[in-house]
């Protein structure tokens, strides 16, 4: 046991310290600390590869309507799945790029 007054150390049945003479309490056991629970993974968390999929996705919708619209969105997605380390994101941006270059290249004719 340890004197709490000086840090000197004694029997530990010892009532007094043998070094300063002061008393020797029971030390109360350190407390016990519980581990905090684990974190709750969301499903971003689980799936970083989300962004990409979906901008695939919509990518590809935007080929056949409204890829004026949804061209774009589909590179904002894709370019947010890269930035999360998600190798879909740049498949995302080109098919977002293709579905707005060819909706303007076939309003294009239609308009000619």
């Amino acid at each position: 046991m340890y004197c709490p007054s000086c840090g000197a150390q004694n029997a530990d049945n010892s009532q007094f310290c043998e070094n300063c003479g002061g008393t020797l309490k029971e030390q109360a056991p350190a407390p016990q600390y519980q581990t905090p629970p684990a974190p709750v993974a969301t499903p971003a968390a689980q799936d970083p590869g989300m962004w990409g999929k979906i901008g695939i996705v919509v990518g590809v919708i935007g080929i056949f309507i409204f890829g004026i619209i949804l061209g774009p969105i589909a590179v904002v997605l894709g370019y947010i799945g890269h930035s999360k380390g998600d190798g879909l994101g740049k498949v995302a941006m080109a098919i977002g790029v293709i579905a707005f270059i060819l909706n303007i290249v076939v309003g294009a004719m239609f308009v000619l």
